[in-house]
């Protein structure tokens, strides 16, 4: 098996720095989420997804979400993406709408996928019996940067997310997510990946969260 030690370098760097800053927790969080896509053709992929997220330990409930979406390619490097998220916890129900773009590239020996959402999210939760309904419009910017680990079905790498309200003129930051990305491609209709990365829940004081999601995907052609 051909190792690209750079990378394998690189990684263990940023695990140690991730690890470090790990211990220093308010809160851990484990996901779990499957998704299905259907190649329907070149241009096309049609998808659903669910997830479920455990708080405050693995077995704990906090949300889960279903989540139906679309994607088109443009070209090589750019797909357009539309989707509906309907979430349900203990106190609220929520749905967002989720409108989006993503740039994919090769930059020296890592593969960067850029991805731009505008999300609609419409919220009713239930306070002491009294139902509230909110709408709010976040823009999301995410990067994943990913190096081979080996020759063909390990990479791995850094991710970055920022969250803004776009009601704020200033777009200062709802939530900033970094840490790494590791997807394992067992053959051409199924893989698994795995993140793990801090979570900053703005304003100051800020809330930080711990979170890992292992997550399995089986594509339909």
């Amino acid at each position: 098996m051909m190792i690209n030690k750079w990378a394998q370098l690189f990684l263990l760097f940023l695990f140690c720095c991730h690890s470090s800053i790990a211990q220093q927790r308010q809160a851990y969080e484990t996901w779990a989420t499957l998704n299905l896509d259907y190649q329907f053709s070149k241009k096309w992929l049609y998808n659903i997804s669910n997830q479920y997220r455990a708080y405050p330990n693995p077995i704990g409930f906090k949300s889960t979400w279903i989540e139906l979406g679309t994607e088109y390619k443009l070209n090589k490097k750019f797909n357009l993406e539309v989707s509906a998220r309907f979430v349900s916890n203990r106190k609220s129900d929520r749905t967002r709408y989720s409108f989006g773009a993503t740039y994919k590239d090769q930059f020296w020996k890592a593969k960067l996928a850029f991805k731009v959402n505008y999300f609609i999210e419409s919220k009713m939760s239930d306070y002491d019996n009294e139902f509230i309904h909110k709408s709010d419009h976040i823009l999301r910017l995410r990067l994943i940067s990913l190096f081979k680990i080996t020759k063909k079905k390990l990479t791995a790498g850094p991710l970055f997310e920022y969250r803004t309200d776009l009601r704020n003129l200033d777009l200062t930051p709802l939530l900033w997510r970094h840490g790494i990305a590791v997807k394992y491609d067992l053959n051409k209709r199924n893989s698994f990946s795995f993140l793990t990365f801090q979570e900053f829940e703005f304003p100051i004081p800020y809330k930080l969260t711990f979170v890992s999601n292992l997550s399995y995907t089986y594509l339909i052609k």
